[in-house]
């Protein structure tokens, strides 16, 4: 029961009727809850994406092979979090807080590829003993081989 400012009580609270939220009493069932079916059907939907993504995994190589797995893995994310975590059920504060990790995550990635792709990979050096060409260990004919400093 939601108390007005003047002091009398609302039976309806301060945002209309909330009592469906609750469930039935006698029964505990949610309204807002899915059914054993949707259960099964988003089941069989990651099983299926699990096959694709082995089936990828094995077939498709190199940058589209990444983007095919991170796809797929980033769709059966979404199915979890949506059905399984209650999400999809959830009030708007539950969705952003189910949003947030996944922005943070987006800027992590940008600022991550920011830093790649503004390096200059030519200012790096190359490996020094393959640049001279001369061998490591060397001979000399007095001594025997010598180990170059």
């Amino acid at each position: 029961m939601a108390q007005h400012a003047h002091g009398r009580y609302d039976p309806e609270g301060a945002h209309g009727d909330l009592s469906h939220h609750a469930g039935d009493p006698e029964t505990g069932h949610h309204g807002d809850a899915p059914s054993v079916g949707t259960y099964v059907a988003v089941f069989l939907a990651l099983l299926v994406f699990l096959a694709a993504a082995i089936v990828a995994g094995y077939k498709v190589h190199g940058l589209s092979g990444s983007i095919i797995g991170f796809s797929i893995g980033a769709v059966k994310a979404v199915l979890i979090i949506l059905f399984f975590m209650h999400v999809k059920y959830g009030t708007r504060l539950t969705w952003i807080f189910a949003a947030a990790p996944f922005l943070w995550l987006g800027i992590m990635i940008v600022m991550t590829m920011n830093d790649f792709i503004t390096r200059d990979t030519r200012a790096m050096p190359t490996d020094p003993i393959s640049e001279t060409r001369t061998p490591i260990v060397t001979t000399d004919e007095a001594r025997g081989p010598v180990d170059r400093p």
